[in-house]
């Protein structure tokens, strides 16, 4: 592994440590859900890092966009190295070219601005909405966030009608950290589905300090009805150890919502334990919840393989009877990679 991905990727790894509140929600048996099947090599491992993929699906392509890295001057140094928005292409969803595109940084399609709220961006999310292209990103300061590198952190939008050039539709976030809130000190990794004539979105909202309601990270939502101006939703969507479950026990982070064909919502999230990091499932009748959450997560790291020392990030669609999802795969030496799994439909085997 290079050297800015070994020195840099620490940061990442810092927003995925914390705890957080306790919430019993129902848990299905293990034998009522559908098994997954892992790749065991990543599909792709991007220039210097491949992390938080976003797909949107087109007739005949797929267009990722990835959190990856900027060096403005050519080589490593901390100071300069950027956290950013790249973007590849594939025909198949397993297959992978970063788009062309004129610089050093392949495939770099969207990047922070220098001297502002969001040097650094990451944990995107794509949606093709009414004709456009739009890039939801998180945004920090670099190196001088407190209580931690990637805090505080808030929430933007950029706007595309090729899907390759992108523009900030504004200069301040869409959606910020509430003091005291179960976010006061960060807005990560949202997922927007459309939802009874609205736009619904789900966040991994992050606080450690000045919490009012709960420390750590917890699952929250806001909705929206034209994916720009947003309004928070007061109760969390997912919060703490879900249904007493161990390798959740420190928390739930980055969700993926998808609806499935039976009508129903199924949410992907990130379990914490400890610095292990596993894949959940949950299924409910609404995006906002409540949740029936199976009680083991959908695949294991592969010791010695390219998740580790963890699998995190999923993002999933649902296709001619597969349901396939892209993820994050880290190594101790936290090399970043993108990984792949699928499972048969149906998810949920009971009714």
């Amino acid at each position: 592994m290079n050297t800015p991905a070994r020195a840099m990727c620490s940061f990442l790894f810092l927003l995925l440590v914390c705890l957080a509140p306790i919430l019993s929600v129902p848990a299905l048996a293990r034998d009522e859900w559908s098994e997954w099947q892992k790749r065991e090599d990543p599909i792709f491992s991007g220039q210097y890092i491949a992390s938080d993929p976003t797909l949107i699906r087109e007739v005949g392509l797929y267009r990722m966009f990835y959190t990856c890295f900027a060096i403005p001057k050519g080589a490593f140094d901390p100071d300069t190295v950027r956290a950013t928005i790249c973007e590849a292409t594939s025909t198949d969803g397993l297959s992978w070219t970063e788009i062309p595109v004129d610089g050093q940084i392949k495939g770099l399609v969207f990047q922070g601005r220098e001297e502002a709220w969001d040097q650094d961006i990451e944990g995107a999310f794509a949606l093709k909405w009414k004709g456009n292209y739009l890039l939801y990103y998180s945004g920090y300061r670099h190196l001088d966030g407190y209580p931690a590198q990637g805090y505080p952190a808030a929430l933007n939008v950029a706007i595309s009608e090729d899907g390759v050039t992108f523009e900030r539709v504004f200069d301040d976030p869409i959606l910020s950290p509430t003091p005291g809130g179960y976010d006061n000190d960060a807005v990560y990794s949202p997922t927007i589905v459309e939802h009874n004539g609205e736009l619904v979105m789900i966040y991994a909202g992050h606080c450690y300090t000045d919490c009012d309601y709960g420390y750590g990270v917890t699952l929250l939502a806001a909705t929206s009805q034209d994916g720009l101006h947003w309004t928070k939703v007061s109760s969390p969507v997912m919060t703490g150890t879900e249904a007493g479950l161990e390798w959740t026990r420190d928390g739930v982070a980055e969700p993926g919502l998808v609806q499935g064909p039976d009508g129903r919502w199924y949410l992907f999230f990130t379990g914490l334990v400890d610095e292990e990091r596993s894949i959940g499932l949950a299924v409910g009748d609404s995006p906002l919840g409540p949740w029936d959450v199976r009680p083991d997560p959908l695949f294991e790291p592969t010791p010695g393989g390219f998740d580790s020392a963890g699998d995190l990030a999923p993002f999933v669609f649902i296709e001619d009877g597969t349901v396939r999802m892209w993820f994050l795969g880290m190594t101790p030496e936290e090399q970043i990679v993108i990984g792949y799994a699928e499972a048969t439909w149906p998810l949920l085997k009971a009714e």
